[in-house]
């Protein structure tokens, strides 16, 4: 699988930021997390700033557009200042938040974040996505979605011959502990029951995971976002916890009507 980052090191981000700022900058320091872009905050003036460096600007601009559709919504997700590019590289700047990536903290720590976490997650499925959004999976930057269903999407994820972020993914086959019986045995059962997934459409988050998360105290105070697709069935997940948290139907109705425990006898938290 290649890497989507761009080369970049400190004092490569140093004379981009001067570039970009036209001023000053301090504390410049790398934040060594995420996959697709390379990350760095700093210090202008009284307030902290992020800024994300990748090679291609579609992602950036898309992020942006979704930005300005729904983030009035009291989500926490940080306010976008500016998209550019300077050179061949493209940039977007945006708030830095408080907060400590939730993979880093301590379990006592993680798990007592699990109700905030929970209750953003119902907060995005909620919210109406528009007459003007169509089609399921990932969105482009003028928000909108390639597929016609949700299994059209999710087979489309398996294509052999494909570009982008899982391109040459069956080379997992052979350099990694993918098991290609057990892995075919597990996609044929998935195709076979997304098949009842229902034809609603709703906002949720492709990447809903606690490294693509801040919290501070009991709360989540930064997510980042991605796509649209369907709310049926959710999971996220942290693999050094071992645990998953399952939302059904009825730990949505649960969360919907206010109730104190998120987890009915559906739900699993194990």
């Amino acid at each position: 699988m290649k890497t989507f980052k761009p080369e970049m090191t400190l004092e490569k981000a140093v004379i981009h930021l001067q570039q970009i700022e036209g001023e000053a900058v301090l504390n410049i320091t790398p934040i060594e997390m995420g996959e697709l872009s390379k990350v760095f905050s700093y210090r202008k003036g009284d307030a902290d700033y992020v800024i994300h460096f990748k090679d291609n600007g579609d992602s950036l601009h898309k992020v942006n557009k979704i930005y300005s559709m729904y983030g009035d919504r009291s989500l926490p997700i940080p306010r976008i200042h500016k998209i550019g590019s300077v050179g061949n590289i493209h940039y977007s700047i945006s708030d830095k938040v408080p907060g400590t990536p939730i993979s880093a903290l301590e379990p006592a720590q993680i798990r007592g974040l699990v109700p905030d976490i929970v209750h953003q997650f119902m907060r995005i499925l909620q919210i109406p996505i528009g007459e003007s959004s169509e089609g399921f999976g990932w969105i482009t930057p003028e928000g909108k979605a390639a597929h016609r269903s949700w299994l059209d999407f999710l087979t489309s994820v398996f294509d052999e011959e494909q570009e982008g972020f899982y391109q040459g993914w069956q080379s997992l086959y052979e350099h990694s502990f993918l098991e290609k019986a057990f892995f075919e045995e597990v996609h044929q059962t998935m195709i076979e029951l997304v098949r009842y997934s229902p034809s609603e459409r709703y906002l949720v988050h492709g990447d809903f995971h606690l490294g693509n998360m801040l919290g501070e105290n009991k709360n989540v105070t930064g997510i980042g976002y991605r796509r649209l697709g369907d709310g049926h069935v959710r999971r996220f997940h942290d693999g050094r916890l071992r645990y998953s948290y399952v939302v059904s139907d009825a730990g949505i109705s649960q969360a919907a009507a206010g109730s104190d425990g998120a987890a009915g006898r559906e739900d699993s938290l194990f």
